[in-house]
């Protein structure tokens, strides 16, 4: 299946530590993106998570944005100069942050997830809050990684409320959980790489979400991207108008022409 002008909120390059991947590099991102029609990707590297200077990671890839890529910086608000970090992604061209608040050690309505999500809305950056990275029975027992508290990230939002945050990764009963706890959910958003269902999943995030704020994530390459295509392509409770828009139209909106 190829489709035309896919916007993917949601990629990834780099090694998952337990487990080989079929592809770890931007020229495999590339070759994935040809194959499925995606014009865009919005990318982080999955070694950030396990990195505790993660600033070389991002450069790496700030430095091949354009055209086709485009970067989700990724950043520790736990980790000392963790503001040069991010001011120097926004001054090299970052699209939006990537914080993994399980695999860094804090919550997102610590004392440091709601400096990370003031200082983004300072910057007019979206916040991407990744719920998990692989499923967590792929985790060895002593490498366990519990998923980012929902109650948290509502927490965080009503905190402040003019950042606009992306839950990333996360499953339809955590997105539900955070839009229904959260006071004003009009500056959250959803990408759907880690909805696994039910069948009425769309349905369910149109209820609890505002109009346009549902994105489409693939998380490829650390998940294969055919099953999240085809469960907004050829989902029965979405328009074709719907679909588009969660294809393409909504993360444009939310992150511009870029």
């Amino acid at each position: 299946m190829k489709l035309d002008r896919v916007w993917d909120v949601g990629t990834f390059v780099g090694e998952w530590p337990f487990y080989p991947l079929p592809g770890t590099h931007l020229e495999d991102l590339r070759k994935e993106m040809e194959a499925l029609g995606v014009e865009r990707a919005f990318v982080s590297s999955v070694r950030c998570a396990f990195y505790k200077d993660l600033w070389p990671e991002n450069l790496r890839l700030l430095r091949g944005a354009g055209g086709w890529l485009r970067v989700l910086a990724c950043v520790n608000p736990a980790f000392p100069g963790w503001r040069e970090d991010l001011k120097e992604s926004r001054d090299m061209g970052c699209a939006g942050v990537r914080a993994f608040p399980s695999y860094h050690g804090f919550s997102p309505d610590d004392p440091e997830g709601i400096r990370l999500l003031e200082a983004c809305a300072d910057a007019g950056l979206p916040v991407f809050i990744t719920f998990r990275i692989r499923d967590e029975r792929s985790h060895p027992p002593a490498s366990f990684v519990p998923p980012v508290d929902s109650k948290s990230v509502a927490r965080a939002l009503d905190a402040v409320p003019g950042a606009k945050v992306v839950l990333s990764l996360v499953r339809l009963h955590e997105a539900l959980a955070v839009a229904d706890s959260a006071k004003d959910p009009g500056n959250l958003f959803v990408e759907v790489s880690g909805i696994q269902g039910p069948m009425s999943w769309a349905s369910d995030l149109k209820e609890a979400f505002p109009a346009g704020n549902i994105l489409f994530g693939s998380a490829m390459l650390i998940q294969y991207p055919y099953p999240a295509l085809l469960k907004v392509v050829e989902n029965e409770d979405l328009s074709e108008g719907e679909k588009q828009a969660v294809l393409r139209e909504n993360a444009l909106r939310l992150f511009g022409p870029t």
